[in-house]
């Protein structure tokens, strides 16, 4: 339960934290989108270290992911799923933030844990954040 959640009991919107992330959260009361046949991630782009070893076709469909209304100015779209941002980026401050709006465990990442390329991408995000 991230961005607004189910039944909006995160209710992300309009706070400072919010504010941090490259997408944009929607004020609605349920922002899940289910999709127990698997939906198919697509655009991805390739120009980012985090997304560079992603071979196209190779990310895995997802089974669920938190709908927003699409990228701050100045954020990176990175990948998206039925034309819906899912893996976003940009920089705040001094930092970097990674916005993934589906699950990394089993639930809606179910395809993502059995990936050959699991371990690669989450290693590439974190390197990426903290700039090693």
């Amino acid at each position: 339960m991230t961005f607004q959640g189910y039944q909006g009991v995160d209710n992300w919107h309009g706070t400072p934290v919010a504010d941090t992330l490259p997408v944009e959260i929607q004020p609605i009361y349920d922002d899940c989108v289910e999709r127990p046949e698997g939906a198919e991630v697509s655009a991805i782009d390739r120009d980012y270290p985090i997304t560079e070893a992603i071979d196209q076709g190779s990310f895995p469909n997802v089974y669920g992911y938190n709908r927003t209304t699409g990228v701050h100015e100045g954020a990176s779209l990175l990948a998206e799923v039925n034309g819906d941002p899912l893996l976003a980026v940009t920089e705040h401050g001094d930092g970097r933030v990674v916005a993934c709006a589906s699950d990394p465990g089993i639930q809606w990442g179910l395809g993502l844990v059995d990936w050959e390329g699991y371990s690669q991408f989450w290693a590439d995000v974190i390197n990426w954040v903290t700039n090693t």
